[in-house]
């Protein structure tokens, strides 16, 4: 079973702190009316006691300010929260790796959020406010870390040098309607394809063709801030050119799926030979492979494949391997192959090789929630406990462990522990996931606390962007005839005037 978990820093260990977290509608609305609230600007909880929104075609929609690029990210944020990947490791790797490259930037983490996007496809994404969107495909085709690095270096250059803000206001002669489309339209390629091709039917095509130099401009910008990013940050320069190589033959396939002036990453043989040029001014040196990175990217393959088909698939590779097979690259071969084993409940043989990966390295985070996952399998809760003590006091900042551990706790009808580990692990932690909230949920209501339990549902259900449904569970709460706190009733009643004003927000905006 993959492990659940959402992408990117969603959430606040504090339901009071949500406030500043901004709406987005999960119901079915027309592609226009999305694209133009994507750009209007909406004040922040604290703003509002009088919501005064101005008036389509003002002064004030023409200029990107920086409070409505953080309100646009937020509500970005919460739209493609639906298609983050269900794998904490995933997420936390990408964490990882994003938090050296914003340094390389000279920016700082918190500036950004990162969103392993559950697509196979190669292609990423920018959005005002610092989101960075990643697909999952980026990690598959990447021969190496440096080629994924590349990729987010380029997104974060995209950032710090305001493409999306730039083209806002870069045609003052544009109506409003035009430059909600073209914007609204270059970040939904990414996120929503279909989405975006409606964008144009309602657009005004030659708005959008007049900007084609700036959007490649921008390109060819954050390519040369892009690499500057990643050598900075100690990856390989040729990482960029590699993967670009690779962008530009795939994109040899899918011409007929969207426009060109809709590509929000157009690529020519021109731009290749450009960041190669780059990457020569850089000396020549070796950087050593990933091996977190190898074990992400095998976490990935996993999923494109049924159980046995992994199965076979990683035994062929660990038959056939090398003598010269660089050591990383074969044990992350041999975690896939334990992965499927265990799959497959194959637990005798999964265990030897587990064994065998921890012999080497007693102290890797996969290997070490992979062993405490078989001793769950196997009907060892006590065993599987001490896998994931060790996992948390070697890591831990690492959500993977403590989530993981809580399920287990739920497996094995021990929600008392649950909640205390979950309670314990959030209470000093600024960012939490849907998947904590929707656990904590579960742990909450099991060990007798239907307070919690509902407060942390209807925070689930407002991270996703269902800020009605949120309300509603809070409502039945307080109807309901379970025993609640008076102390969780009050906490209850406060979240519940939060979500509601929240509400009539998205009705003065016409969500």
């Amino acid at each position: 079973m993959p492990d659940s978990g959402l992408a990117y820093n969603l959430g606040r260990v504090q339901f009071t702190r949500a406030r500043e977290q901004m709406v987005q509608p999960t119901t079915s609305v027309v592609p226009g009316a999305i694209l133009l609230c994507l750009l209007l600007p909406v004040p922040s909880m604290a703003d509002t006691q009088d919501v005064d929104l101005p008036e389509l075609g003002s002064a004030a929609d023409r200029a990107l300010t920086p409070k409505m690029e953080r309100v646009l990210g937020r509500m970005v944020l919460r739209r493609v929260s639906p298609r983050a990947i269900d794998d904490l490791q995933v997420n936390a790797y990408l964490q990882q790796l994003g938090k050296s490259l914003a340094e390389g930037s000279q920016r700082t983490a918190e500036e950004f959020a990162f969103v392993p996007v559950d697509d196979k496809r190669i292609n990423a994404f920018a959005a005002p406010g610092g989101v960075i969107g990643i697909n999952t495909g980026i990690f598959l085709h990447s021969s190496s870390v440096h080629e994924t690095a590349a990729v987010i270096a380029h997104e974060i250059a995209h950032v710090t040098q305001k493409h999306l803000a730039r083209a806002y206001s870069q045609r003052s002669t544009l109506t409003l309607q035009s430059a909600v489309t073209l914007i609204g339209a270059i970040l939904l390629a990414t996120v929503d394809p279909e989405l975006a091709q409606a964008a144009v039917a309602i657009g005004t095509a030659s708005s959008l063709q007049r900007q084609i130099n700036f959007t490649r401009a921008n390109e060819q910008e954050a390519d040369r801030v892009g690499m500057q990013i990643l050598t900075r940050a100690g990856y390989d320069p040729l990482g960029m050119p590699n993967f670009f190589g690779k962008l530009l033959r795939a994109s040899r396939h899918t011409q007929s799926e969207l426009p060109e002036f809709l590509r929000t990453h157009p690529l020519t043989e021109n731009r290749l030979a450009e960041a190669r040029s780059l990457a020569a001014l850089h000396p020549t040196r070796h950087y050593p492979a990933d091996t977190d990175f190898l074990l992400v990217r095998t976490r990935l393959q996993l999923r494109e494949m049924n159980h046995s088909q992994a199965l076979h698939h990683f035994k062929q590779k660990l038959i056939n391997l090398k003598a010269d097979t660089p050591p990383r690259e074969a044990a992350a071969i041999r975690y896939g192959y334990a992965l499927a084993l265990t799959n497959l409940r194959h637990h005798d043989e999964a265990r030897t090789q587990l064994q065998q990966l921890l012999g080497t390295d007693p102290a890797r985070l996969s290997y070490l929630l992979a062993q405490a996952r078989l001793e769950l399998e196997t009907q060892q809760p006590d065993q599987a406990d001490s896998w994931f003590r060790k996992a948390r006091q070697l890591y831990p900042d690492h959500p993977a462990p403590v989530l993981e551990q809580a399920r287990g706790w739920l497996r094995f009808q021990r929600p008392r522990q649950a909640s205390a580990l979950l309670r314990e692990y959030g209470r000093f932690r600024k960012h939490l996931n849907i998947s904590y909230y929707e656990l904590s949920a579960r742990a909450e209501a099991e060990a007798g606390f239907p307070g919690s339990s509902a407060l942390a549902l209807s925070q689930a259900s407002y991270l996703k962007g269902q800020t009605q449904r949120a309300i509603k569970q809070l409502q039945t709460a307080l109807k309901s005839a379970t025993a609640i706190s008076d102390y969780d009733r009050q906490r209850i009643r406060v979240r519940l005037a939060e979500l509601e004003l929240q509400h009539q927000i998205e009705k003065k905006l016409k969500l």
